[in-house]
């Protein structure tokens, strides 16, 4: 059954584009489609691409990228590394498992004023709203956003068919939105963390095993590491077609729940009634005869939000972070390419002397950055030797036309060393026993570990010893009121 030949599916899809009236055009800059073989979003498409996508039964993705607002995407999902195909075979435990975390969002946004659209897709939730880019908040957010020169440039050039570019205005307050959403993530991480069953990370980072395997629930603000016109999030009453035939996990299928997955909006319904209605077609096209796909427009409450930022340690660590600038290219035959490795875990160094594809890795951005900091580098150092490693020896020059390896490197580098020194991240998990229970250590019989680099950083945070230039002479050893 095609769903989408009904009028009111139909309807709200052309609603979540940001279209305001019969026969106007969409906000959204683009649209993007994927398929049951593939599950790639592809090509940028135009308006009147639609309704041949539709016919053809196929997943539907808005681009991030909006001509009127500055569009927020907040993602949770539960993620399984050792069993993809679990949360398709659990359906209601994979949504269970997140509903703490659900439910503090949404106290969080309302507290702030904020009222999202939330829709459920298939392995977690989104919390949509914009920015108008008319408002005051929108001129905020471009004096508080900081774009690296070459993503300055890849703005500058034709990004779609039609000759568009980003603006830079445009492109320093979607950098600004993402340090006041790292505040919002880091907060949320820390309330709930405590009482969650499982490890809850701002992306897919690979965890220990809990009792179905290596599962954590990540809040994905990746987005704000890439440009805005690679970012897409699927749309309100789309399919969704992430489904267990994408995975090459054939013996772990059994048991699979074989009825199609819509992306529903909640309303009017709770969470245990809403996943009955997002696997029935029936069903959603009901929900579209009422329920409205329109992204609210938060931007007066959203300023609540950064002035709450604003406030934050993580907001200071942010100005110091900028306070530094990383070394140019010019300069990196002698300096970052003269790095002195001795001192690095094998572990640590295997990830910049070979760093295709380890380094794209979460995880391995993250124990580089960590084990650097403890060693006395500032952290725009670390983002500026991890851009150096992308950019010389990484091997992938197609990946790097598409995304920007400085942008890259600044974001995960200020994501995790901010975690850090702003005391939401007190490495717990920052040992090798735990290294190798999460399956990313590739060393055999290593005599190193990785404790001594721990204990070193949590006595630098405790004593206000970090640095403010790249160099790494200097452990911290010793106890501590963190580690007693």
């Amino acid at each position: 059954m095609n769903h989408y030949t009904n009028w009111a599916v139909r309807a709200r899809i052309a609603e979540f584009l940001g279209v305001e009236a019969t026969g106007s055009n969409p906000s959204a800059m683009f649209f993007t489609t994927a398929n049951e073989e593939t599950n790639e979003p592809s090509q940028a498409l135009s308006f009147g691409d639609l309704s041949t996508s539709l016919q053809r039964n196929l997943e539907i993705f808005r681009s991030l990228w909006d001509r009127d607002s500055l569009l927020v995407d907040l993602s949770i999902e539960y993620v399984n590394f050792d069993f993809p195909t679990q949360p398709y075979i659990e359906f209601e435990r994979t949504f269970l498992l997140q509903e703490p975390v659900k439910r503090e969002i949404q106290n969080a946004l309302l507290h702030h004023g904020i009222a999202p659209l939330h829709l459920l897709s298939g392995r977690g939730h989104h919390f949509l709203w914009r920015v108008r880019r008319t408002s005051d908040c929108f001129n905020r957010l471009t004096h508080l956003g900081r774009m690296p020169a070459s993503l300055r440039d890849r703005y500058d050039q034709r990004t779609l068919p039609s000759g568009e570019r980003i603006d830079h205005a445009l492109g320093d307050a979607f950098i600004g939105l993402g340090r006041i959403i790292e505040y919002f993530a880091a907060e949320i991480k820390k309330r709930t963390a405590p009482a969650l069953k499982l490890p809850i990370e701002l992306s897919a980072i690979e965890v220990g095993p809990g009792e179905c395997g290596r599962e954590m629930i990540s809040f994905d603000i990746s987005q704000y590491a890439d440009p805005l016109y690679e970012r897409v999030t699927r749309a309100a009453y789309s399919r969704y077609l992430k489904t267990p035939g994408t995975f090459d996990a054939p013996a772990d299928q059994a048991g699979l729940n074989p009825s199609p997955l819509f992306v529903v909006p909640l309303y009017e319904m709770n969470v245990s009634e809403a996943l009955h209605v997002m696997r029935d077609p029936t069903e959603v096209i009901s929900l579209a005869s009422y329920a409205p796909a329109k992204i609210p427009d938060c931007s007066d409450a959203t300023e609540n939000l950064l002035n709450s930022y604003l406030a934050s340690e993580l907001a200071q660590f942010h100005r110091d972070f900028y306070a530094e600038e990383s070394d140019p290219p010019e300069r990196w035959p002698e300096t970052y390419d003269r790095m002195d490795m001795s001192q690095l875990a094998p572990c640590t160094q295997c990830l910049l002397e070979s760093p295709n594809d380890l380094l794209l890795r979460p995880s391995s951005l993250r124990r580089v950055v960590l084990t650097l900091l403890s060693l006395g580098w500032h952290p725009r150092h670390i983002s500026g030797l991890i851009q150096s490693r992308f950019e010389h020896d990484f091997g992938k020059r197609n990946y790097w036309s598409r995304y920007d390896p400085a942008i890259r490197a600044e974001f995960f580098t200020r994501v995790f060393a901010g975690l850090v020194i702003a005391g939401y991240d007190d490495l717990v998990d920052f040992n090798c026993f735990s290294t190798q229970e999460q399956k990313i250590c590739s060393q055999l019989n290593c005599e190193d570990n990785l404790e001594r680099f721990r204990t070193s950083l949590l006595n630098r945070r405790a004593y206000a010893r970090l640095a403010r230039r790249p160099f790494h002479r200097l452990f911290l050893p010793g106890q501590h009121p963190e580690l007693s």
